[in-house]
């Protein structure tokens, strides 16, 4: 199996992979690395080229859904600086598109903006547990 330094073809940016591992499971990967963003530093007219490690506020925000009829992980990108997800920012690719110039910009923002179906879960980890979320709703409650 490959490790994740292998599958990185930029130094910065993001990557999603699936691989199969020996035991025939699937084993989800993702590569995000936004701190080479400078969008904010450009658009003050500053020599984006000195300074690294700004990130225009990027993060990557990870959504398990267990309870539907097959188990799904959502993954979207979200920037505190403009307060908005990357599917809504019409210049996101214009932005960090080349981070992949090789996409087109549904691919690259599909890389930030993309649904997994969780297949095997159930199969490999049973039935997500209720009792963790009736004591969070005790605790809340006082009781």
């Amino acid at each position: 199996m490959e490790t994740v330094s292998e599958f990185a073809t930029e130094p910065h940016g993001v990557m999603n992979r699936i691989d199969t591992n020996d035991h025939g499971h699937k084993v989800y990967q993702f590569l995000v690395n936004y701190q080479c963003r400078k969008q904010t530093f450009k658009a003050t007219g500053s020599d984006a080229a000195i300074l690294d490690g700004i990130g225009d506020g990027w993060l990557r925000l990870m959504t398990f859904d267990l309870a539907g009829e097959a188990p799904t992980l959502r993954l979207r990108a979200y920037s505190t600086h403009y307060k908005a997800f990357a599917s809504d920012l019409p210049l996101y690719t214009e932005w960090y598109g080349n981070e992949h110039p090789e996409m087109s910009e549904a691919e690259f923002v599909g890389l930030d903006e993309c649904t997994f179906d969780l297949d095997d879960f159930r199969a490999r980890f049973g039935m997500p547990s209720t009792q963790g979320q009736a004591d969070r709703e005790l605790a809340l409650a006082g009781e």
